[in-house]
């Protein structure tokens, strides 16, 4: 009896280790363009050039905000993702501010959720009330 126990308990931790590993790797080589922006409850109207995030094999990310550039590294741990970024574009453009003010948080790019559906990703923080959107590019 416990011998099942202890092989049911071994069953479902390698199927959760499985899960994560999909997860994280769904997401690396991957490019996404923004759909939707959701902060507070509120839609965030976005810039005219859509923000782009770019996942690559070895966790460096690379994305605009609709007008700078940016660069760093994302950790993927469970289904969540966390994103650090190190360097950044400092033009100044009135349509991405708040798009910019989003992305470039790093409190508020700590420790997201994350799901993939087929061409959808969807990032959120319920604690921040964000939610954003984005499509496979």
């Amino acid at each position: 009896m416990i011998m099942k126990k202890i092989i049911g308990l071994f069953i479902v931790l390698i199927l959760m280790s499985c899960s994560t590993m999909k997860s994280s790797q769904e997401l690396k080589e991957t490019s996404w363009e923004m759909k939707q922006l959701v902060v507070n409850g509120q839609e965030k109207e976005l810039p005219s050039e859509k923000p782009i995030l770019l996942f690559s094999e070895d966790n460096v990310l690379n994305g605009t905000t609709g007008c700078n550039s940016f660069f760093g590294k994302y950790d993927i741990s469970e289904n969540k993702v966390t994103f650090q970024i190190e360097g950044i574009t400092k033009a100044f453009c009135f349509d991405s501010q708040e798009v910019e003010d989003v992305l470039l948080n790093q409190d508020m790019m700590n420790g997201l959720q994350f799901s993939i559906q087929k061409d959808k990703l969807v990032i959120e923080n319920e604690v921040q009330k964000l939610r954003i959107e984005f499509a496979r590019k």
